[in-house]
């Protein structure tokens, strides 16, 4: 059985632009969707991804391949169509709905959820929350040594890529970081990787360091909201 959707309280404070009550749902959807699936991934609750025309559902793919046929992370939109599909994959049970809204200093939104995945998201945040300074300079660090072994723009799906000693000694040291600072237990972490494409290649690891850095980024922009007083998850 799925779990059953159930309240969960966002708690507000402060002034709120109409940019804050753009992004900072958007942000939160897409993470809550990572973590959802890393659930189903670990079968915590044991959910099916449902029934759809979307080639994530051919039954001849395994779920794994789905990931990888769809999204080479060579690029932007990669990470744009990779939480486009999280998102529309939510089952209807685990699918935010907003139940109230109360905007005033303070204030709380009501959403109906899964309430597990929802705690995982609130650790997320608390943890990089805690570590801002230090995530901004390692991030840079990470990005910036990507872009120097020019693997920013790699297609991970193609099955002639294979990486140097040096190469992957490097994206297996990011991941390592970005697991740290990100809180995720090692079973969240590996379930988490499963959702990167080219999981069967040579690839592998640069694909699961793209979809953390995509992650992290979603959860930076929420933990400063936090970390500010703007937002209680």
């Amino acid at each position: 059985m799925a779990e059953t959707a159930s309240s969960y309280r966002i708690q507000l404070d402060g002034r709120w632009s109409l940019e804050d009550l753009t992004i900072l749902p958007h942000d939160y959807l897409q993470v809550y969707a990572v973590v959802a699936h890393v659930l189903m991934l670990q079968d915590l609750p044991p959910v099916d991804f449902g029934d759809g025309d979307s080639p994530l559902f051919d039954p001849f793919l395994t779920r794994t391949e789905r990931w990888g046929m769809l999204y080479p992370w060579a690029g932007g939109y990669s990470a744009v169509n990779f939480y486009r599909a999280l998102v529309r994959n939510l089952t209807p049970n685990s699918r935010p709905t907003i139940i109230a809204i109360q905007y005033a200093s303070p204030g709380y939104i009501d959403l109906l959820l899964w309430a597990s995945a929802a705690h995982v998201v609130r650790r997320i945040i608390v943890n990089i929350s805690k570590s801002l300074r230090e995530l901004h300079s390692f991030y840079t660090d990470i990005y910036k040594g990507m872009q120097d072994r020019k693997l920013m723009q790699v297609d991970v799906r193609k099955r002639e890529l294979e990486l140097s000693r040096e190469e992957l000694g490097f994206v297996l040291y990011a991941i390592k970081q970005l697991e740290d600072v990100s809180g995720l237990t090692a079973e969240e972490a590996r379930a988490l990787k499963k959702l990167a494409p080219a999981i069967e290649n040579g690839a592998a690891e640069l694909g699961a360091l793209k979809v953390f850095m995509s992650l992290i980024r979603r959860v930076r922009t929420l933990a400063e909201h936090e970390h500010g007083g703007k937002i209680e998850f």
